[in-house]
């Protein structure tokens, strides 16, 4: 059985009964994020590659459109990287590419489970590889990934 499946799917469960809008762990927009994701992974999983990053693409870019609190927070965050003003050309454009990006990192990840083993290996490189391996044999690091850490 799986584990994770199971526990969405009594999360799912616990938030079908709750009268959207009504704010808190169950409410509308928790329903609306779950089965936007679960559709997203089922087309990750299922479409040919070419058409799930143009659906990816596309809506990402309707999101983009949507979406102005968050696209102001992207705005202002790579406003500061890339040393512009937020409504700097140069800083919409980066913006824009942010969410496309966004849009196809999603579809990669989701695409990824069903993907065989010798294409994930032929489509995925590592560099500097040795300097984890030579820190985690001195005792003095491990590999991690933490960017979905929130630090």
């Amino acid at each position: 059985m799986n584990t994770g499946a199971a526990e969405i799917g009594s999360a799912w469960q616990a938030t079908a009964t709750a009268e959207p809008g009504s704010g808190g762990p169950e409410g509308w927009a928790e329903r609306k994020t779950y089965w936007t994701m679960r559709s997203a992974e089922w087309l990750g999983m299922h479409l040919p590659r070419a058409t799930g990053l143009r659906l990816a693409e596309l809506y990402h870019r309707f999101y983009f459109s949507r979406a102005h609190t968050e696209r102001e927070t992207v705005a202002r965050n790579l406003a500061r990287v890339l040393g512009h003003a937020p409504d700097s050309p140069l800083v919409r454009k980066a913006t824009r590419e942010c969410f496309l990006l966004y849009g196809r990192y999603w579809y990669e990840t989701f695409a990824l489970r069903t993907m065989p083993p010798d294409e994930v290996d032929r489509r995925f490189s590592v560099e500097g590889l040795e300097h984890v391996d030579r820190a985690v044999a001195a005792g003095t690091g491990r590999p991690a990934d933490r960017r979905e850490e929130g630090r």
